[in-house]
Order: C-alpha cells, then sequence, then structure tokens
C-alpha cells in the first residue's frame, strides 16, 4: 500500500529538473530575443523571469516602462523565439 520513499523522491527530483532545464531554456531564448531585438542596449536592460509551470506562464519583471512597453509592442516576435526553442506557454504577462 506505501509507495516507496525512493521512487517518490526520483520522481519529485526528475520533475525539478525538467522545470529547471525548462526555465533555463527560456532564459536563453529571452536572451537571444534580446540581442535580436534591441543589440547593445539589452546588455544595459535589467529584467527577471519568473516561470511557473503549474499553469505554463511567464512572468516579466521590468523597473523600466519604457522597456515593458517595448516589449508589449514586440510580443509576437518574442512569442516566435520562444516557440522555435519548442517551448509552449499559456500567458506572457509583463510587469
Amino acid at each position: 500500500m506505501f509507495k516507496s520513499v525512493n521512487s517518490l523522491i526520483t520522481k519529485k527530483y526528475s520533475k525539478l529538473l525538467k522545470i529547471k532545464n525548462k526555465s533555463f531554456d527560456i532564459e536563453k531564448s529571452f536572451k537571444r530575443f534580446l540581442n535580436d531585438q534591441f543589440g547593445q542596449i539589452a546588455r544595459k536592460i535589467s529584467y527577471s523571469l519568473v516561470y511557473n509551470d503549474k499553469n505554463g506562464s511567464l512572468i516579466i519583471k521590468t523597473e523600466s516602462k519604457i522597456f515593458a512597453n517595448e516589449l508589449s509592442l514586440r510580443m509576437n516576435e518574442l512569442v516566435k523565439t520562444i516557440k522555435t526553442a519548442d517551448i509552449k506557454l499559456r500567458r506572457i504577462m509583463i510587469q
């Protein structure tokens, strides 16, 4: 009746690795998008990405309103860049 503790830990560990890899892929594709769209200015932009695996959402947090507006205008290119990395997201939010 009781499940093996080892199998539970293995399942949790593999799920965490999958989420970590997906977060790394999202970060890498977002950096590629920034370099393609903004060039040298992309290095000076401060932002943070928060990926939620449960509901498939990505939250982009930035302090600059101008950068947030530019991201919202270039959302189609961002979605294309993320799709080329075979990442499926339900929502992308910019704060």
